[in-house]
């Protein structure tokens, strides 16, 4: 299976103490699980360039580290905004256009909908069958392509940790 991840979660996943837009109980832990989990299946974590480009601005100085750490993961792969996801892209944007909309309905600022567009392109022509954001406007986009979108609130609650009864020798 291939899902992406939108900068949101990928900033929560890489620095468990970002903050995230809406309160829900123990996001890094329900993240850590899920990427966990695509790792043991087998999965493949999408990340576009777009996506990328946008949590290294937010890593600020530690972007070459959290940038070692993306490219070495077996989990992760990194795709660009090429000429397939350009082709894409223009196609959604040329329907939106045609359906008087060129947003899709969302209320960000132009240019978050066409960055949005980028990474649901991206994604798309990569195969992906799932995208976790909790981003309104990304949901729209990826859901129109005929994708699945899942955000944090639907993953679901790890059990806590349990103190072991027989402390290590």
């Amino acid at each position: 299976m291939r899902v992406a991840f939108d900068a949101v979660m990928l900033s929560v996943y890489l620095h468990p103490g970002a903050k995230y837009p809406k309160p829900i109980e123990r996001i890094p832990e329900r993240i850590q699980a899920l990427v966990d989990e695509l790792q043991a299946a087998g999965s493949t974590i999408v990340l576009p360039t777009p996506v990328l480009s946008e949590f290294l601005v937010l890593a600020g100085s530690d972007g070459s580290t959290y940038l070692s750490e993306l490219t070495t993961t077996a989990v992760f792969d990194i795709q660009p905004f090429d000429i397939r996801a350009a082709v894409e892209a223009a196609a959604a944007q040329r329907k939106a256009l045609d359906d008087g909309d060129k947003k899709s309905g969302t209320t960000a600022r132009w240019q978050v909908v066409k960055v949005d567009r980028q990474f649901v392109a991206v994604a798309k022509v990569h195969g992906v069958s799932v995208v976790y954001s909790d981003d309104d406007g990304v949901k729209r986009l990826a859901e129109e392509a005929g994708m699945q979108v899942k955000g944090v609130g639907d993953l679901p609650v790890p059990p806590p940790e349990t103190a072991s009864l027989f402390p290590a020798p």
